[in-house]
């Protein structure tokens, strides 16, 4: 989770820590075989201020210049739900100790909806003469303001239009849209340091940052944020053109650490005659390249909402996906069914719809529930075993 940095435990650990292990061991002595190893995923929570980056890749092609109205007409219905509990909460009585109880359980049972953000908006457009993943200027008057928006923009609405409307679009930009790669570029712009994450010199990476160069570095200063959780939302009339597979994507947005989610308002196809996804498909996009959006969203708890469709739903659908992502907690490998044991502060928390964890098989992660969502400063440990299916892309959803 993005809220908190994942360690793997090697070393010495508490008294209720051995105690899970032990129980968790003694309970699966006998079917060992078809498990790996034990699992810990530690998430140390350095507060609980609900911070979320929130990056929008908006086409810039001819084809979206109505789309793009649209979009910042309808954009108060995002930023109107990703504020709405602490807009409510102001409206509420402050006099008496019954008051402060009241606010309380309200801000316990709404804390996902209490939000820090950061918010880019950069293109798909990923030619040498394009943005090529920087983010657009919200404040082209400001020299010295950040090319983010954040909570503390005083007009959040009128920053995003002029954000898009930076992205105007572009006659020569014509089927090369390239929101996931897009995407990764964006977020190699804002690292302190992206020679880390350079492919060519990581075994792991698939695709990194190694086509950043000096004069890049620090093109998106200070939007992406250590440990903070990362909301993707494309929005595009054609399908995805990266050079590289949706899973090397994933690859990287892992290697960085963070709870993510990628979504997209973007052209919809069924997958066999069965299914019964809406056809949307504006500029005739072949398949294979409308399909990457459906995975991206699919793998990681992500929305695919048809770019046909009414805007202010679609927008009002993404606030509230994530504010249900910050109290989600993405495993990184496949549990095995009834061996999640979940602490929050050394104090085992019980599976529970109602105020404890639950385990989403699809998304292959812990959320909590009510009075369950973790405090201030609180850690959390999930500890597990592992299926024989430790990638959770493996899994057939």
């Amino acid at each position: 989770m993005s809220l908190f940095s994942r360690n793997r435990i090697h070393g010495a650990m508490s008294g209720h820590v051995w105690s899970a292990l032990a129980l968790l061991s003694s309970c699966l002595a006998f079917s060992c075989g078809q498990h790996e190893y034990l699992s810990q995923e530690v998430y140390e929570q350095a507060s609980y201020s609900n911070e979320i980056d929130v990056l929008f890749i908006v086409d810039n092609s001819e084809s979206m210049r109505e789309e793009q109205e649209a979009l910042s007409e309808n954009f108060h219905e995002f930023i109107q739900n990703l504020n709405s509990a602490a807009e409510q909460e102001q409206t509420f009585p402050h006099q008496t100790l019954l008051h402060a109880v009241s606010n309380y359980l309200f801000y316990i049972n709404n804390m996902g909806r209490y939000l820090d953000f950061h918010l880019g908006v950069t293109t798909t457009d990923m030619s040498n003469d394009g943005d090529r993943g920087r983010l657009l200027e919200p404040f082209p008057e400001d020299p010295s303001a950040p090319v983010y928006i954040s909570t503390d923009t005083e007009d959040v609405a009128e920053a995003f239009s002029t954000a898009v409307a930076a992205a105007s679009p572009d006659q020569t930009v014509v089927g090369e849209e390239m929101g996931l790669d897009a995407m990764r570029r964006a977020c190699c712009l804002s690292l302190e340091d992206p020679s880390a994450y350079d492919e060519d010199l990581r075994p792991d990476l698939t695709i990194g940052c190694a086509d950043v160069t000096e004069d890049d570095m620090g093109g998106n200063a200070g939007f992406l944020r250590d440990g903070v959780a990362l909301a993707v939302i494309v929005v595009t009339d054609e399908g995805d053109s990266s050079p590289s597979q949706v899973e090397d994507y994933l690859g990287f947005l892992d290697s960085l650490g963070k709870n993510y989610t990628i979504s997209a308002i973007a052209p919809t196809l069924p997958l066999d005659e069965t299914d019964p996804t809406t056809v949307c498909n504006p500029e005739s996009s072949p398949a294979a390249s409308v399909y990457r959006y459906r995975d991206a969203a699919d793998m990681t708890g992500g929305l695919l909402l048809p770019i046909c469709d009414d805007f202010a739903q679609a927008l009002d659908d993404l606030g509230a996906l994530i504010n249900y992502l910050l109290v989600r907690f993405r495993l990184s490998r496949v549990p095995s069914p009834g061996s999640i044991l979940v602490f929050v502060d050394g104090v085992e928390v019980p599976e529970s719809e109602t105020n404890g964890w639950v385990f989403d098989p699809a998304q292959n992660s812990i959320e909590f529930r009510g009075a369950a969502v973790p405090d201030y400063g609180a850690r959390v440990e999930v500890y597990y075993r592992v299926t024989a299916a430790t990638d959770p892309r493996t899994l057939p959803f």
